[in-house]
């Protein structure tokens, strides 16, 4: 089948696997065989997968394997994969969870968005480990109005399993700050800030797999553990956000993500230490917690500190 555009764009699809996603790889790989396009590469950062091979060499798949030395961190293994599609001149990057199954229409869908638009982004299901589904149109609050560079700075619906991009401007999240935790949501900060030409599909062109091993899945339960951790995401995102727009010289945006950075900074150092105000903390969040959200979103400022 021929994509509208899509003859024009030299095509990768980009996925991580890594130890433990073995019972998962063998429906993602099926589903990349039943896309309804199929002139594209996959790319494949294999970051502790031992018996790949099996998967893959029969599959009839235009693939490399790309080796990731063990002392990589995440977000190292993300900027590897960008850069690889840069240097070797892929015009589409779609980007895809390796314990995911995609919609058999994906890349076709994508890449018809992208011959208009710099990114694209689809709704997604939610699957278990069995694969049936648990809730269909995850992001069903978005529309076509409500996606962009202002819409992320508090949450993120852009992930590294739901959107997919034109190379073209990747280079201006390069390098990926390496204390980053939420790499997509530093990513797509930035390339919503340069690019507002972007589409959403309102379709679930994604089943997002929930598993043991999905340490970043949505949906998890709040615990005190999680509020820490869900600060500390923002505490580092929102510094680095503030360092790299004074850099390119928006101060307001600078002083902005500084002002967030320092918000979050006191939840961490007045708040938390204190059971008494962690408890009311936590009770806020409950309170005000928005469901259909990166794990992390949920951890929300909090209007009324004590001090």
């Amino acid at each position: 089948m021929t994509v509208e555009g899509a003859e024009l764009m030299k095509t990768a699809v980009l996925t991580t696997v890594y130890k433990g996603v073995e019972d998962y790889f063998k429906a993602f790989v099926e589903s990349l065989k039943a896309q309804t396009y199929k002139d594209f590469k996959l790319i494949v950062l294999n970051d502790g997968m031992t018996d790949l091979d099996r998967f893959l060499l029969n599959s009839g798949l235009y693939y490399h394997v790309i080796n990731i030395d063990s002392n990589c961190s995440p977000t190292q293994v993300r900027e590897k994969g960008i850069r690889l599609c840069i240097d070797n001149n892929f015009e589409a990057l779609i980007f895809a969870d390796s314990d995911d199954v995609l919609h058999c229409t994906r890349v076709q869908r994508c890449l018809d968005l992208l011959a208009d638009n710099d990114i694209a982004l689809s709704n997604m299901a939610l699957i278990d480990e069995a694969g049936s589904i648990l809730g269909e149109h995850f992001f069903n609050e978005l529309n076509q109005k409500n996606i962009g560079f202002s819409h992320i700075i508090d949450s993120n619906y852009f992930g590294l399993t739901n959107t997919a991009v034109k190379a073209h401007i990747l280079d201006k999240v390069l390098p990926i700050p390496e204390d980053i935790i939420a790499v997509d949501w530093w990513i797509f900060s930035v390339l919503s800030y340069w690019s507002s030409r972007i589409a959403f599909i309102p379709e679930d062109l994604i089943y997002y797999r929930q598993h043991a091993a999905n340490l970043i899945g949505a949906g998890k339960l709040l615990d005190i553990n999680r509020i820490k951790r869900g600060v500390e995401v923002k505490l580092r995102h929102y510094n680095r956000l503030s360092a790299y727009f004074k850099l390119i010289g928006n101060s307001e945006l600078s002083i902005l993500f500084k002002e967030k950075y320092c918000t979050f900074n006191k939840i961490r150092n007045i708040i938390l230490p204190d059971p008494g105000l962690a408890a009311k903390y936590m009770a806020y969040i409950e309170q005000n917690r928005v469901q259909s959200s990166a794990w992390w979103a949920d951890i929300l400022e909090y209007k009324n500190q004590e001090e």
